[in-house]
């Protein structure tokens, strides 16, 4: 199937005809998710995660997408460290080589461009003008990749929803309990022995087949993979492992967002609802999935390392996105008022952080 084909598959599944609304009783109107059950919920989520991992040539869908960079008219980076903040008594810095990017769909890349970048806000501001809504049809992602050495087996921590202490200091992935042993070679069983951050594991082995990843094949790749995930060994035929992918899709006027990460056992609850007939990559990949500020709601690779990151929200988190803010802490839950003084001369930016931030 061609790219553009497969771009109107996702494009159909994200519109305000879908079923997330159309098959959903409401009380408010068309836009409204107040009697949308999870079960609902939870499929419309599955059904945008088939669509967006279909394949467009050699690529996935997704992988056809320009990265935030681009779209904001600036040299790509491909790959960005993830941001150190600051913990309960000291700057937090993640430790693991994980490295993070953003990519718009042709829809909302093309609604970033059109805003002008910075002076396209600054003038917006000034006019006290709110950012004009992203098309119905946009969609965003913010992707998570993990390092992975074309010799020898990778060590990786895995999540297994049992943090090692309380959610208010965080669960980062320097303290989950787990890790598996991912073979390049794409050995299916079996388990050895790996090191990370100096603990030993007796870890089971896993191909590196079951993710959904990419090779390092030029300079620029390896060098902006070294430079964000710390790691001066990396060379070209190495590889990247795509661990987590934040998903939000504008066919709400919230936005209806969805998170996804990578797991080698497939129970528990955010494997709940999904398709059976997903197969290949895809479908080793959790998701977690909400239509309000109030349920939490969050990525492990992403949220869990913040302060009561467990127990956040992604919508609360992005509804606080504005041109002007500084920085996206605290994660929290609960809705913000579009009246609140926290937008005393900030420039709303529809929920996305990426066009608040990285116009600055």
């Amino acid at each position: 199937m061609r790219a553009t084909a497969i771009l109107l598959v996702v494009m159909s599944c994200c519109t305000p005809e879908s079923r997330l609304t159309s098959e959903t009783h409401v009380s408010r109107g068309p836009d409204s998710v107040d009697d949308l059950r999870a079960s609902e919920a939870r499929t419309h989520g599955w059904e945008l995660w088939r669509a967006i991992t279909q394949r467009a040539g050699t690529s996935y869908v997704w992988e056809t997408w320009p990265r935030s960079d681009v779209a904001f008219g600036k040299p790509d980076r491909r790959f960005r460290t993830l941001v150190p903040f600051r913990g309960v008594d000291r700057m937090e810095t993640e430790q693991l080589p994980v490295m993070f990017a953003v990519a718009f769909d042709p829809t909302a890349a093309a609604h970033v461009a059109a805003l002008g970048g910075t002076a396209g806000l600054v003038a917006l501001r000034g006019l006290g003008a709110p950012v004009p809504e992203f098309p119905r049809t946009a969609i965003a992602l913010k992707l998570v990749w993990y390092p992975i050495h074309a010799h020898g087996l990778t060590a990786m921590p895995i999540w297994d929803a049992a943090p090692s202490h309380p959610s208010a200091v965080g669960n980062p992935d320097t303290t989950w309990r787990r890790a598996i042993a991912v073979d390049p070679g794409n050995s299916t069983s079996g388990e050895a022995t790996v090191t990370l951050r100096g603990t030993h594991y007796v870890a089971r082995v896993v191909p590196l087949a079951s993710f959904m990843h990419a090779v390092l094949s030029t300079d620029a790749d390896v060098v902006a993979a070294r430079t964000a995930a710390r790691d001066s060994t990396l060379a070209r035929g190495d590889f990247v492992a795509l661990v987590a992918m934040h998903v939000t899709t504008k066919e709400l006027p919230d936005w209806m967002w969805a998170t996804y990460w990578w797991h080698d056992r497939d129970d528990g609850r955010f494997a709940r609802d999904r398709p059976r007939d997903l197969v290949g990559p895809a479908s080793h990949y959790l998701m977690d999935v909400t239509l309000d500020a109030a349920t939490p709601s969050f990525n492990p690779w992403l949220e869990a390392r913040f302060p009561d990151g467990l127990d956040s929200n992604c919508v609360s988190c992005h509804q606080r996105a504005a041109f002007g803010a500084t920085e996206y802490l605290p994660v929290t839950r609960g809705t913000t008022s579009p009246d609140d003084d926290y937008f005393d001369g900030r420039l709303a930016t529809d929920f996305i952080w990426s066009l608040a931030l990285e116009s600055r």
